[in-house]
């Protein structure tokens, strides 16, 4: 993506986005709801006209190559459209590109997410819609995945088996490029992060460079009872003036106090 610009009137959802995603890493796009992320998602998939330049995928024009782009390119929305009607099988089936590594990685990801092919869609609770959702994306055997706010709804159980099945995605040299609003998701996950705000991209680092940029909090416990308030002012004032004796001492040299102990000999005389 270089200066990838959209607009709506006088709304601005993109601004001058440039950004290279390295074939094999999980890459985040981090930022507020709002921020832009799923605007340059539909960008990328030619769902959405540029208002400035354009973004490519495998070297082909996401908007003048559309066909030639999506066909390297598998997607996860973040709203789930599903047929009510259909059963989970019958569906997965329906959006699933040919192929006979389709069918192994089907089964692979409804038993890792623990999904029931044979029930309704209709039937399902909101997580478990999303897990078909997941399945339907990540089933095709392409090399580049789109995933926007993928684990909305999981459950911890599910999310951690998510995060394994990308990490083995990587493995197999694809690139997976997702969105999402929470930081530490991006941190257990992703290779390197892009932090979006306000359609502007302000930020690409590496999540070792994330964590080391996070505020941390400190807690001190100490041994013993801490000091009442009181008393601790009451040191503290004490130590200031024994320091500002040691000050004035330092300030008048050594003759000075000899010219004290001498006028202080006369006068016992």
């Amino acid at each position: 993506m270089h200066a990838l610009s959209k607009s709506f009137g006088d709304v601005h959802a993109l601004r001058d986005l440039d950004l290279d995603v390295r074939p094999g890493e999980i890459f985040g796009f981090l930022g507020p709801n709002g921020a832009g992320k799923t605007t340059t998602i539909r960008l990328l998939l030619g769902l959405l006209r540029p208002t400035a330049v354009a973004a490519w995928i495998l070297g082909f024009n996401a908007h003048t190559q559309g066909p030639r782009a999506r066909r390297a390119v598998s997607c996860v929305p973040s709203e789930d459209a599903l047929y009510d009607f259909m059963s989970v099988a019958a569906y997965l089936e329906t959006v699933a590109p040919p192929g006979p590594s389709v069918q192994r990685r089907r089964a692979g990801l409804l038993e890792r997410l623990d999904l029931d092919p044979d029930r309704r869609i209709k039937a399902l609770s909101q997580g478990n819609r999303r897990k078909v959702a997941l399945v339907a994306g990540l089933q095709a055997d392409t090399p580049v995945y789109l995933l926007d706010e993928p684990t909305a709804a999981l459950d911890p159980l599910i999310q951690q088996e998510f995060n394994r099945t990308m990490r083995d995605y990587r493995a197999e040299g694809r690139t997976v490029f997702m969105s999402t609003h929470v930081l530490s998701e991006a941190e257990a996950l992703c290779d390197r992060v892009g932090i979006l705000r306000a359609g502007s991209l302000v930020a690409v680092e590496s999540v070792a460079e994330l964590k080391r940029a996070r505020v941390r909090r400190l807690v001190v416990r100490f041994v013993h009872p801490a000091p009442p308030d009181a008393a601790f002012r009451d040191a503290r004032v004490a130590r200031r003036n024994a320091h500002a004796t040691r000050s004035r001492s330092r300030s008048q040299g050594p003759s000075t106090r000899r010219s004290r102990r001498s006028r202080s000999s006369t006068s016992r005389t």
